[in-house]
């Protein structure tokens, strides 16, 4: 298991218990959020109690849409590049 894996698992098995803040809100799955849309965002983030699990997923995954635990990655053309 990929540690990209392993956060993923860590980071759902703690959504069992703890709703995410963004839960229901779309704007969070966007494929290009805007800078408007990041300054909504980004407090949301930041009071969420699963902020850091999201953060080591994010940052490991470096998934294509939406924003994790205050970034996106769509800037990144492949995993680990900038």
């Amino acid at each position: 298991m990929s540690r990209a894996s392993e956060a993923y698992a860590a980071l759902s098995l703690a959504m069992i218990s703890t709703e995410p803040e963004c839960s229901g809100l779309e704007l969070f799955t966007a494929d290009s959020p805007t800078a408007d849309d990041k300054a909504v965002m980004g407090p949301i983030c930041n009071s969420c109690p699963l902020f850091a699990l999201c953060r080591v997923y994010g940052d490991l995954e470096r998934p294509k849409a939406g924003y994790w635990a205050g970034k996106t990655y769509s800037t990144y053309n492949t995993k680990g590049s900038r």
